[in-house]
């Protein structure tokens, strides 16, 4: 069997996450970032999930895929690149993806693009993939800076992949995602994707 690729997130909706008590005395900007939180992130995870379509289905040509990989990468903390600070330190590291086989009962790492890469020949002819609802990881969110602020939301995703009208691979994944979230000069927050984990996997 050809290797495995997992695919990852679907249209998922976010509960209402709660602060750990320190992350600020402002309770109307905790709300904004709770609101943030529930609607950009479901967001960025559908576009993510629309993206992953177009770039995993076998009659795309590889332009229409190319297209899908670059737009994938505005929804990823540095465009999967690694972030600097004004005086050219490494702030965050580019973001990673882990991809698990139940069939090799493995677990690999990938950047943003090479994985997105593997998956414009990923050997299925249809894949499905659905998920849980997120929720807040352990830790809450927590404030970076003033203005920026990390969490982690966890997730439950099937993955179904097919050869003609047979299914020849399944699995129901635990993930973890890192979430950035900053408030821009506008007063806006904005939120990038950062690491995608595999907490466990089973059949």
């Amino acid at each position: 069997m050809k290797k495995i690729l997992s695919v990852f997130f679907a249209i998922f909706s976010c509960s209402m996450f709660m602060f750990s008590e320190n992350i600020s005395s402002d309770p109307n900007l905790e709300r904004e970032v709770i609101e943030t939180i529930n609607t950009q992130c479901a967001h960025q995870v559908k576009a993510f999930t629309k993206h992953l379509g177009f770039i995993a289905r076998k009659e795309n040509p590889d332009s229409i895929k190319d297209y899908h990989i670059d737009a994938c990468m505005d929804l990823f903390v540095g465009r999967g690149d690694n972030t600097y600070d004004n005086e050219g330190n490494v702030i965050i590291y580019a973001p990673r993806i882990e991809v698990s086989s139940i069939a090799r009962g493995t677990t690999n790492s990938y950047f943003i693009r090479k994985y997105l890469e593997r998956l414009k020949d990923i050997q299925y002819t249809k894949i499905i993939f659905k998920s849980s609802k997120c929720y807040l990881a352990d830790g809450g969110i927590k404030k970076v800076t003033e203005n920026e602020y990390v969490a982690t939301v966890s997730f439950y995703q099937v993955f179904q992949g097919y050869k003609g009208d047979l299914i020849v691979y399944r699995d129901k994944t635990k993930k973890s995602v890192t979430v950035h979230i900053k408030r821009e000069a506008s007063g806006h927050f904005s939120v990038l994707l950062g690491d995608v984990k595999v907490d466990s996997t089973q059949s």
